[in-house]
């Protein structure tokens, strides 16, 4: 199995820009912060340095730090080596887990972890953590540093911790939750009763209680940002859509403040045909076809009673009115 590499449902062509070089009939593919990739071929992955000049090959998965350092696993060997930029072995273990450009993992014995990051340097941050499952979500916070959210599970028991990135240290628990669910644009599902969840890849996401009690949603501070709800769909812009006891979805920018209402049963359009764009198919109050499309430039567009109006990131809006002639284009 390997952790680090996206793999191909089909061999592919893989093109490096930089150096422009074909690589044919790939199977997997892996980009890292510092301009390395790596590609996998048949069963060997062979790793690449920015300029597309081989450093490594005969590897079953690796891992290259923002910072350089490497986590490796080399075929026909069973354990994981973290490697330094000066080309030495920090460590050996069993099993690792990767969880941004700078944190990873080791998952020992009898579900504990250690945690490390390898920011200005290389350190443990965590001791024995206990957990059957572990996520690690960083992010900035108001003050410029890097915080972190810690998604734990024990007993089949979600917990979220805050944990303060300058000295690592735990600043809030909130309560557990049999489900716990990441958003985009650094947000959270919380509920007791199972979340069903649909998406359009890490741009969009939608999650819907799946009985009658409602889920909370948190922000990435783990603060309510909406108690109650029946239903979620997160952008990775920062605009979300509620949806409430009746079934109505209303549509919030980044602060919070409602800008769209009045749409009903909301569903991602789905085609045999492959590729399909981001969007959700639904109607309005009128019973009238409505539909919500997340464009490439990060606005949406929203159709319903032939008028369109299109929302940007910090949730302006703008009509289309095609009588006046005017129009708003992007």
């Amino acid at each position: 199995m390997r952790k680090f590499l996206n793999e191909f449902a089909h061999p592919t062509f893989v093109v490096h820009k930089e150096s422009e070089t074909t690589f044919e009939h790939c199977r997997g593919f892996g980009k890292y912060a510092n301009g390395w990739f790596s590609i996998l071929d048949d069963d060997t992955i062979t790793l690449y340095n920015e300029l597309g000049q081989m450093v490594e090959n005969n590897l079953a998965d690796v891992y290259v730090f923002r910072t350089g350092h490497i986590l490796k696993r080399k075929n026909n060997c069973t354990n994981f080596s973290l490697i330094n930029p000066k080309g030495d072995v920090c460590m050996t273990v069993d099993d690792a887990e990767v969880f941004s450009d700078h944190l990873f993992g080791i998952h020992k014995k009898e579900n504990l972890w250690d945690i490390y990051t390898l920011e200005e340097e290389y350190r443990q941050i965590f001791s024995n953590l206990e957990a059957e499952h572990l996520d690690i979500y960083p992010y900035i916070a108001t003050d410029n540093a890097e915080n972190l959210v810690l998604k734990v599970v024990k007993n089949q028991i979600n917990e979220c911790w805050l944990v303060e990135g300058k000295h690592y240290t735990v600043k809030q628990k909130i309560r557990q939750a049999k489900n716990i669910l990441a958003l985009p644009f650094f947000r959270f599902a919380i509920s007791d009763e199972m979340i069903a969840v649909s998406g359009h890849g890490d741009n969009c996401v939608m999650a819907e209680v799946c009985g009658d009690i409602p889920m909370d949603v948190l922000n990435k501070f783990l603060l309510p940002l909406a108690l109650n709800v029946h239903g979620v769909i997160a952008y990775d812009n920062g605009l979300y859509l509620l949806k409430d006891e009746m079934g109505c979805w209303s549509l919030y920018n980044k602060e919070t403040e409602k800008i769209f209402t009045n749409i009903y049963s909301l569903h991602f359009y789905e085609s045999s045909e492959g590729d399909v764009p981001c969007m959700l198919i639904g109607q309005t109050n009128q019973s009238k076809q409505a539909s919500i499309y997340l464009l490439d430039n990060g606005m949406l567009k929203i159709s319903y009673d032939g008028q369109v109006i299109w929302i940007t990131e910090d949730g302006e809006l703008y009509t289309d009115d095609s009588s006046s002639g005017s129009i708003f284009i992007f």
